[in-house]
């Protein structure tokens, strides 16, 4: 078998890029306020089909990030769906802000604008989630790194080689 010559320059520096060069993008994040209600968050979830949401505050062009909620954080307010029908799970959830269930923001992580994917996915694995926020120097969002994100890259990656294999085989 070659060498990996069969890579391009490109997708060998790509092996171990920063977290920012694959998340998904603030600007196409969906964030929640501290004054929302969970209700609404549930909605946001149920439609656009996201687990998470980080908790912002919106300063000029910069959204601060102050915590995250999850599908699971949502599931410990919410009545049993086995006894309840949606409108009265919805109901339930209207009486509760996101701040009042927000944790501590020393107990949610989140990633870093620079950090190699390895460390992060290492993380994600360690702490069994599914995703990270990802913040500049000053804790402003900039987006999220998910394991779709990561999957995204391992296919980039391994494509060349398959397709080589592929084609090693034909030979």
């Amino acid at each position: 078998m070659e060498s990996l010559d069969i890579l391009n320059n490109e997708q060998k520096i790509q092996f171990n890029p920063r977290v920012e060069d694959i998340m998904t993008k603030g600007d196409k994040v969906v964030g929640i306020k501290p004054t929302d209600t969970l209700k609404h968050c549930l909605e946001i979830m149920l439609t656009q089909g996201h687990k998470r949401l980080p908790v912002i505050e919106q300063k000029g062009d910069n959204m601060k990030l102050l915590g995250v909620i999850t599908d699971k954080d949502i599931r410990v307010y919410a009545k049993s769906y086995f006894e309840h029908n949606l409108k009265d799970i919805l109901d339930s959830l209207e009486s509760y802000k996101v701040s009042d269930i927000l944790p501590d923001a020393t107990f949610f992580k989140k990633a870093h604008i620079g950090e190699k994917i390895t460390q992060v996915s290492k993380e994600m694995l360690h702490l069994h989630i599914n995703g990270l926020p990802v913040v500049d120097e000053d804790d402003h969002l900039k987006g999220i790194i998910t394991r779709s994100d990561l999957l995204d890259q391992l296919i980039r990656i391994l494509e060349p080689f398959d397709q080589f294999s592929k084609k090693e085989k034909t030979d």
